[in-house]
C-alpha cells in the first residue's frame, strides 16, 4: 500500500494542518504551493494538493474545512476512492 488517509484530527502535518482545519488554514501553511482540484463526486467542493516529486498530499475539502488527507506516491495517490 502506497496510500495513507487521515480522516481524524488525531494526525496533523508537520506544518499543523490536520482534519477540521480551515481552507485558508490550509493556504497558508503551504504559501504558493497548492493546486486546486474539484472533488471526483462532489464538484461542488475542493481538494487542494501538495505535489513533490511522484508524492501527493490530498486535502479533501468539504464546506471549506479539511475532511481528510490522503498521501502517498503515484500511480496509488491517482485512484478514485482508494480503488484499484
Amino acid at each position: 500500500m502506497r496510500r495513507i488517509y487521515v480522516r481524524t484530527p488525531r494526525f496533523a502535518t508537520q506544518e499543523g494542518v490536520r482534519v477540521g482545519s480551515s481552507e485558508q488554514r490550509i493556504l497558508t501553511a503551504y504559501p504558493g504551493r497548492l493546486s486546486r482540484e474539484p472533488r471526483k463526486f462532489r464538484p461542488e467542493e475542493d481538494e487542494l494538493i501538495l505535489r513533490r516529486d511522484n508524492r501527493k498530499v490530498i486535502f479533501t475539502l468539504a464546506q471549506g474545512r479539511v475532511e481528510q488527507i490522503s498521501t502517498g506516491r503515484k500511480p496509488e495517490i491517482d485512484l478514485v476512492e482508494g480503488c484499484s
